[in-house]
């Protein structure tokens, strides 16, 4: 098969002229054998050129595989990051201010073990879960602040995920920012306990709960004791 290829006037247009003959490249051959191998050729190039332009389609027009949220929404949970802390005492002042204007619930120790501030306000009343590299995971700790949106993209590159109040920076002992730090939802551990025997009409019982986050969410007798 050859392919020639001959300008026209000054328009700059090109005209593409085939001919196969024999399996041989450029060698003149009967106009009907030609005209009879021009269909098979065509299709050829089609099954060729097809698969290349919808590779090249999915290139320039795919959609992104994700989305990240809006500046105002929740951030999606578990992430990891950098972690770093306020000075003395301003955390606390923005935990009465949220209070005072009821954008946050109640949440004093023991029942929150510190607060934070993460990049969107639509983490406001929040609890989340914070574990440090070599650290167990702590929490829960309410989200009462939130960066500027001005400042949102630039921390964001940044790869901050959350400020933690001063008073838990120092009993974790920060000078510096931590790096991979994990924020969850919830609580990664499920523990089982095991409450004190309690007569119930001449028998024992066995009570067990789960505990997720200091609550107990499930409470059940499974085990029958004979005196």
């Amino acid at each position: 098969m050859l392919a020639q290829g001959r300008q026209f006037g000054d328009s700059g247009c090109f005209r593409l002229t085939i001919s196969a003959n024999s399996g041989m490249l450029g060698t003149p051959g009967d106009a009907s054998s030609s005209m009879e191998r021009l269909p098979a050729i065509r299709n050829a190039m089609t099954h060729f050129m097809l698969p290349l332009i919808l590779i090249l389609g999915l290139f320039l027009n795919a959609a992104p595989v994700w989305a990240d949220p809006p500046w105002h929404d929740a951030t999606v949970l578990p992430i990891t990051g950098e972690l770093t802390f306020y000075g003395a005492g301003a955390m606390e002042w923005a935990y009465e201010h949220r209070l005072q204007r009821g954008q946050v619930p109640v949440c004093d120790p023991p029942q929150c073990v510190g607060y934070v501030a993460t990049l969107r306000p639509g983490d406001l009343g929040r609890k989340v879960w914070l574990q440090a590299e070599g650290r167990a995971a702590e929490g829960p700790f309410l989200v009462v602040d939130y960066a500027a949106q001005k400042d949102y993209e630039r921390l964001r590159a940044r790869g901050l995920i959350a400020e933690i109040d001063n008073k838990t920076a120092r009993r974790w002992g920060m000078i510096v920012p931590l790096q991979n730090v994990r924020m969850m939802a919830e609580s990664p551990y499920t523990e089982s306990i095991h409450l004190p025997l309690a007569a119930v009409a001449g028998a024992r019982y066995r009570v067990e709960g789960t505990m997720r986050g200091g609550a107990i969410s499930h409470l059940w007798m499974p085990l029958l004791l004979s005196d």
